[in-house]
């Protein structure tokens, strides 16, 4: 902000109502008229100061002005007695030591916009107790202290501990002719508990109703009122409170607008709010251990250049000090900030977090040289009791959901352990989810409808869970089989908290539509991605094509535009035929990069000869909008016409990439797929090496199809393959045995060798099928596997955890 330096001329009431000025100056009582040099270097003033006597038994509350100051000056020897009446009580209960109270303030100055105030707060001023952090001057109220309960924020301006006291100037303390003498001497805590008062906002309203336009302006004339929750401590009945405001004189001539004629110093030079989400928070304490980790997205609201804020997350004895200067991403009015937290050693229950931003202002207006003009709020985090390992999925499936039944099913594992599962059978999505790794579930019903068409099994449904999101996804095709429209492509969003919130849905594509066509999109799958953009890629069967659709918002799904991988959207070569409804799959790395896999006809431009049937993997660039080859396997032979079925990819932690196909070797007949051997090809190394760096085939896992079957078509091996690697690079390649036996299997992959390829290990029962199993990475290096009894009807959705 620049600093300037304004000259007023105010006009002292014949009345006694003395009007004070903001930052600096002297008032002749004599005089009629008043000048004040007031720096925009700090424009908090100190509306008034009262005492608060409370007496439980007798369940009221005193009252009594200490000083009654309109915008700053030290006009207290000239409004003693009497003192003017801004303050009300509007309610007030008593619950043993807590007391329920609505306080209004009303701007006593009607008609005199020249006078609107902004960022107006009642801070309650008390002892504190609680110390510890980083700033050895902050001092704050604890578990024994009188506090306020329900904050919304936390302040350092007027404390007593800190500031001046007789002074002479218009920012210092007196003692007023009530109360108990030296009263603000006594109090020690430097951080007091506020709530932010402002025309936007009701009694109990949260601070995401203050507008951006509105600037947090509180009217002259205008009564605004907030709720207050008090805990009284063992530290006695009396707690004083204070009302900080902050004001400039307003540009140009009168009659003024607010808070349109006010400039950018009227406002407070710290953040006025934040809102903290959650991204990850693996916080843990069973009483013998703790442990963990804590990720917060924190979104600082700014009034102005909010990106230029350092932000301090600390909590002394949990966790060491985190902080960071850099804003990632944000919006009208704020920036977010991320804050990783490590290593944990947390309390149980939960522990308090104290967030400091920190603003380019510093001194306080010189009366607190050399700090940092901050503001500072309280997060609470959950701490949970169990350890890690204590949480044990079932090893022998169980039943999801004892009264919908399904086609199939996939899930996907949110950040706080919470597995989420969706399901279709005919029109409808359903939903359960599990807290204590998939032994007991909760299941909502239906939570979109019309949904997939039970008609057209391939219609592919896909979740994914973002590293930052407070969201899981799930995205899937709504068609009708054997018409012409409509043809769309539908994603939904659910909250992770509070589990059980609605989904909602928009629609990414719709295509009411199509001559000639009697299929539709299959094969959508959804990926939130490291840099929290969400990309959905599918498949349109006849004519064949692949389409995607990249989003840096949920809500980006409505309006922006579908491609298709192809021409201008693929960096050469060309992919003119890609087979298969369910070989479409989506992966991202630590780095937001994003990877596709596919198969069918195609030419990468890496590979030398002719183009040719296999697979591909595609790795997106969203400098370029379009998608670059980044592996791709070819082999000869128009026979082999259902090579590459299935494909299944993931990324571990260390950024390798792990994919997994279906491959058909001498097949031989109309469709290439009457007989031959089956194999599942396998290739692990680095996302982003050179192409074919990281092949490592299966040859010992080939089968060869029953020469009973003269059409092989519903018996190729080795189905719906999914790749899931753990924290240790171990790689679990789950499949489906074959269409007709539907047994799930699973082998592991450390890197250099094979475990089970002799004797797969079997993951369904015996009383089930197992159609198109799923397998999801899930906590303390547990491969989560869901699945569906499908055997050409709608079955029990099952769920069992693996484990080497």
């Amino acid at each position: 902000m620049h600093k300037q330096f304004i000259v007023l001329t105010l006009v002292i009431l014949v009345s006694g109502i003395i009007v004070g000025c903001s930052n600096g100056g002297t008032i002749d009582p004599v005089s009629s008229e008043m000048t004040a040099a007031i720096s925009a270097e700090s424009h908090h003033q100190l509306w008034g100061l009262w005492q608060f006597t409370a007496d439980p038994e007798a369940g009221t509350l005193d009252v009594v002005p200490l000083r009654t100051t309109e915008f700053h000056a030290n006009v207290l020897p000239f409004l003693e007695p009497p003192a003017l009446v801004n303050l009300s009580l509007e309610s007030l209960e008593f619950n043993g030591n807590i007391i329920e109270a609505g306080i209004g303030l009303r701007h006593p100055f009607l008609g005199l916009t020249e006078f609107t105030g902004f960022d107006v707060c009642g801070v309650l001023i008390t002892n504190g107790s609680v110390s510890g952090f980083s700033d050895t001057n902050l001092m704050m109220a604890g578990d024994t202290d009188t506090r306020l309960l329900n904050p919304d924020g936390l302040s350092r301006w007027w404390n007593p501990a800190e500031f001046p006291v007789n002074t002479g100037t218009i920012f210092g303390y007196n003692d007023g002719l009530l109360g108990a003498p030296d009263s603000l001497g006594e109090y020690t805590s430097t951080l007091n508990g506020y709530k932010y008062f402002c025309d936007d906002l009701e009694e109990n309203d949260t601070l995401d109703m203050i507008t951006v336009d509105g600037r947090g302006q509180f009217t002259p004339g205008q009564k605004n009122v907030r709720h207050f929750t008090i805990e009284l401590g063992t530290d006695g009945l009396i707690f004083n409170y204070a009302v900080d405001a902050c004001w400039e004189f307003p540009t140009g001539d009168p009659p003024w607008t607010a808070p349109d004629d006010f400039g950018e110093n009227a406002n407070r030079q710290e953040a006025y709010r934040i809102e903290v989400t959650e991204t990850e928070n693996s916080l843990y304490n069973d009483g013998d251990t703790n442990g963990g980790d804590l990720g917060l997205s924190i979104d600082v609201y700014d009034w102005y250049n909010a990106d230029m804020n350092t932000v301090i997350v600390e909590s002394p004895g949990n966790f060491d000090l985190q902080t960071t200067s850099v804003a990632s991403v944000g919006g009208a009015g704020y920036s977010t900030y991320e804050i990783d937290i490590p290593d944990a050693t947390p309390a149980e229950g939960s522990i308090d977090l104290l967030i400091s931003i920190e603003s380019d202002a510093v001194d306080y207006g010189g009366l607190l040289l050399g700090e940092t003009v901050t503001a500072y709020f309280m997060y609470t985090a959950d701490v949970e009791g169990e350890a890690p390992g204590d949480c044990n999925p079932p090893t022998t499936p169980v039943l999801v959901d004892p009264t919908n039944t399904a086609i199939k099913a996939t899930m996907t594992v949110d950040t706080n352990n919470v597995i989420h599962m969706a399901y279709v059978e005919s029109a409808y999505l359903y939903w359960s989810y599990s807290v204590d790794c998939g032994q007991t579930w909760v299941n909502m019903g239906v939570v979109a409808t019309p949904g997939p068409s039970a008609n057209f099994i391939t219609t592919a449904t896909d979740m994914a869970s973002g590293i930052t999101e407070p969201y899981v996804y799930v995205v899937w095709g709504e068609q009708i089989y054997n018409t012409t429209g409509p043809k769309r492509i539908k994603v939904g969003r659910m909250p992770i908290s509070p589990l059980g919130s609605p989904l909602e849905v928009l629609t990414a594509w719709d295509h009411p539509t199509v001559s000639g066509s009697t299929y539709s999109y299959s094969g959508a799958q959804i990926a939130v991605l490291a840099d929290d953009d969400i990309m959905i890629t599918s498949k349109w069967k006849y004519p064949h094509s692949l389409h995607y659709f990249l989003a840096h918002d949920f809500s980006d799904f409505g309006t922006a535009a579908e491609y298709s991988i192809s021409g201008t959207h693929i960096n050469g070569g060309s992919i003119t035929y890609p087979y298969g409804s369910h070989t479409t799959s989506l992966v991202g790395d630590s780095l937001g990069n994003c990877y596709f896999v596919n198969s069918g006809y195609h030419d990468n431009p890496n590979i030398v000869g002719t183009p040719d049937y296999g697979s591909f993997i595609l790795k997106y660039d969203e400098t370029n909008n379009w998608w670059d080859w980044e592996y791709g396997y070819d082999h000869s032979g128009t026979s082999s016409y259902w090579d590459n079925l299935t494909n299944g990819i993931c990324i571990d932690e260390s950024d390798n990439l792990y994919y997994v196909s279906q491959y058909q070797v001498d097949g031989s007949g109309p469709y290439g797929n009457d007989s031959g051997t089956y194999t599942l090809t396998f290739n692990g190394g680095i996302a982003g090496s050179s192409t074919y760096s990281f092949i490592d085939p299966i040859p010992d896992l080939a089968r060869t199809v029953p020469s009973a079957y003269t059409n092989a078509k519903y018996d190729y091996e080795y189905l719906y393959a999914s790749a899931v690697a753990d924290s240790t690079g171990l790689c679990y390649v789950v499949y489906m045995n074959t269409y007709n036996d539907r047994t799930a299997y699973y082998v592991t992959y450390d890197g250099t060798d094979w475990n089970h390829t002799l004797s797969p290990v079997q993951i369904n029962n015996s009383a089930t099928e197992a159609f198109i199993p799923v397998a999801k990475r899930g906590f303390e290096d547990w491969v989560y596997v869901c699945y569906t009894d499908y055997d050409g009807a709608p079955g029990d959705v099952y769920f069992v955890g693996i484990q080497e």
